[in-house]
């Protein structure tokens, strides 16, 4: 029962409690309390959304202008997360997990960190709240192979969606990374 932090600034894991037997498992997937204190304020989400995906599927780096709470409810995922805001300490920083029902932790996400996710099971249902309603217009899509990032994707050939094959260099949308 802990709250992690990463090597991305603002970027958190959650980690609870699994409580298993030959029934199945029960598990609180997050508090807002402890959510809140890690925090230091009270995140306000007001929409969720429900993704499904097949095998070998990639969403691509998408850099949004709300804060995300992700869980993956069944089958394993691959996430990168990466940080785009110049501002930041932490600033082309790219972090790496695999979730799922190998590994049932919840990630915050905040505004300007980039979140994607390639499948590695036969599917994957991944939920995810957010503090705004999308538009849009409200998010910037980063190529997924990018070099500058160094992302080791378990998939070399993913199916893709069209925004994720036109998505621009991370250099090209956010500038240089400074090291």
């Amino acid at each position: 029962m802990a709250i992690k932090t990463t090597k991305i600034d603002g970027l958190l894991i959650i980690e609870r409690e699994v409580r298993g037997d030959e029934r199945g498992f029960f598990l609180e997937t997050h508090r807002m309390n402890e959510l809140t204190e890690a925090l230091g304020r009270k995140p306000e989400f007001v929409q969720q959304n429900h993704s499904r995906s097949a095998k070998n599927v990639l969403r691509g780096i998408h850099t949004a202008k709300w804060e995300k709470l992700v869980y993956c409810v069944r089958g394993e995922i691959f996430c990168a997360f990466v940080d785009t805001r110049a501002d930041s300490q932490t600033f082309g920083a790219v972090e790496e997990i695999m979730i799922g029902e190998k590994n049932r932790v919840k990630i915050f996400i905040p505004i300007g960190v980039g979140n994607s996710m390639c499948v590695i099971s036969e599917y994957a249902d991944y939920l995810y709240d957010v503090t705004d309603y999308y538009t849009p217009d409200g998010e910037t899509a980063t190529q997924w192979n990018d070099p500058v990032l160094g992302i080791n994707w378990p998939v070399a050939e993913p199916t893709l969606s069209q925004r994720d094959l036109d998505a621009k260099g991370f250099v090209e949308q956010f500038g240089e990374i400074k090291k």
